[in-house]
């Protein structure tokens, strides 16, 4: 963006870059609640989206920046393959998990609020809350999506 002359201009125009550069998006899109949604949660709040020539990719990986890497199950920045949706009368529905974070085997929950979701990042057994990250819905699309789609 800073090498850009004085008659250039520099389109924000997909979801990475706005998550990258902590870019507001006034839109309505709210994604539903799946295994893909939970995973896009976690990269979002353990590695933020990094934007650059030729891609996206986590900061936890050593070739951020290759949009052809993509994290595996099981990566210390990885998350497990067993999530159990639940829904209780009168409460938000979530994804819960146990083993995600690789070797840290953290647990943690992705819970729908309707206008935003929220992940919880808690310990294994479940029983100690770290941290709680409340994300709106396009900052879970995609990162290549284009913004004018989620209009």
């Amino acid at each position: 963006m800073m090498s850009k002359g004085p008659d250039d201009v520099f389109v924000v125009d997909e979801v990475g870059q706005l998550n990258a550069w902590g870019i507001q998006l006034d839109a309505a899109f709210h994604p539903p609640l799946t295994k893909e949604l939970f995973r896009r949660a976690w990269e979002t709040v353990a590695h933020q989206y990094e934007y650059g020539d030729p891609g996206y990719g986590a900061i936890g990986n050593t070739a951020y920046g290759n949009k052809t890497l993509v994290p595996r199950l099981g990566w210390a920045s990885g998350w497990d393959d067993h999530l159990e949706r639940v829904e209780v009368p009168g409460a938000a529905p979530y994804l819960i998990v146990g083993g995600v974070g690789g070797e840290a085997s953290f647990s943690a929950a992705l819970i729908d609020y309707g206008d935003t979701f929220q992940l919880r990042v808690l310990s294994d057994d479940f029983l100690t809350e770290y941290n709680r990250y409340t994300l709106k819905g396009w900052q879970l699309a995609d990162p290549r999506t284009k913004i004018y789609d989620l209009r």
